[in-house]
């Protein structure tokens, strides 16, 4: 379904050493309001995932910068930090500011249970999954006919889950019924629509 990346920080973030020494991801955290999240995606007709996936695309897109870097996502009580993290710190996500659910922002390092988001590698933007948890059973010997759902509200991030079509129909046609939740295309790369513009997204599972 999807192809199955690496993600090395080393060669994607900015590492400096804390208070005790220790060499640890820094990065530009952005705060944001979970109500307010899926408010603005709710007006959008989408989910709060694809909502930031789309604020996202049509800044780097249009003028790609040249920079690698790798977007962390936590969610904390009724808030979701992003934390952007690249080597020469040049990236700070200055979209997510006219985000309306944006709550505050600053430098700090990346939370332990913080977990990969996104990644942008210089030319594209690869919304990143870690991969699928079923509930029960084995897999179908078909995989390709599989559809799974993200959970934004797993721990320590979201949580892919394997469904029935059904399921994955009914949350893919009406996202912000269920904004917490995503459908996800069965093929690894997205067009999202921003008005009369659109933005290809591409999809992977990391390790």
């Amino acid at each position: 379904m999807y192809p199955t990346i690496g993600l090395d920080p080393t060669e994607l973030c900015r590492f400096e050493r804390d208070m005790e020494g220790r060499n640890r991801i820094v990065g530009q955290v952005h705060v944001f309001d979970w109500r307010a999240l899926a408010r603005a995606a709710g007006e959008a007709e989408t989910g709060i995932d694809q909502h930031l996936c789309a604020a996202t695309a049509a800044a780097l897109v249009p003028r790609p910068p040249k920079t690698p870097f790798i977007i962390f996502w936590r969610a904390a009580a009724d808030h979701v930090h992003l934390t952007i993290s690249s080597p020469n710190t040049s990236q700070q996500g200055s979209w997510f500011f006219a985000m309306g659910a944006h709550v505050e922002s600053g430098r700090d390092y990346v939370h332990p249970h913080a977990v990969p988001w996104a990644v942008w590698d210089g030319r594209a933007l690869t919304r990143v999954h870690r991969e699928p948890e079923r509930d029960f059973g084995d897999p179908p010997e078909d995989a390709g006919d599989e559809r799974y759902l993200v959970d934004l509200g797993g721990y320590p991030g979201p949580v892919v889950v394997a469904v029935d079509g059904e399921r994955w129909e009914a949350v893919g046609c009406d996202p912000a019924a269920e904004p917490d939740y995503r459908a996800l295309p069965a093929a690894p790369e997205e067009r999202l629509r921003i008005g009369a513009r659109e933005y290809t997204l591409r999809h992977a599972w990391w390790r």
